[in-house]
């Protein structure tokens, strides 16, 4: 992994290194039921969701995966949150993994954010898997790498 954070930009999306400022946007997402129905970390307080930003950075400290904020390019506005964990080096695979608050879902966010995130591990992370853990009840995701 890299020291220095790599930012991403699509046709509607800036992705960014999270930032302390970004806990209540994280608890908005992972705190709601709709959101960790298939996500596996709820929050029911804002002091608790400060362990979500230690996770993103210990994994980037780490050398484990890198995970972003989706903001709107346009008003900076956060979406919700894209990114890898469990990176194996040994067999140059990585595992993906997303939320987005819920009025954004069915706008092709993910597509769009897990394609730049996906180009950015085959050209720079050198990996040649990425891996998706689906909820198969989760009708919602539908992505392409």
């Amino acid at each position: 992994m890299t020291n220095v954070f790599p930012e991403l930009l699509t046709g509607r999306l800036r992705l960014r290194q999270f930032e302390d400022s970004d806990v209540e946007s994280i608890y908005n997402g992972l705190s709601n039921p709709d959101v960790v129905k298939h996500y596996g970390v709820y929050y029911q307080t804002l002091e608790e969701t400060q362990d979500q930003l230690i996770w993103f950075k210990a994994l980037q400290n780490e050398g484990t995966g890198l995970w972003w904020a989706i903001c709107n390019k346009a008003s900076e506005e956060f979406i919700g949150a894209v990114g890898f964990n469990n990176f194996n080096k040994s067999h140059k695979k990585i595992e993906i993994g997303f939320w987005l608050l819920p009025k954004y879902w069915k706008k092709g966010i993910i597509d769009e954010s897990a394609t730049a995130i996906c180009n950015y591990a085959f050209d720079s992370l050198n990996v040649n898997r990425i891996e998706a853990f689906v909820e198969s009840e989760n009708e919602i995701v539908r992505m392409h790498c």
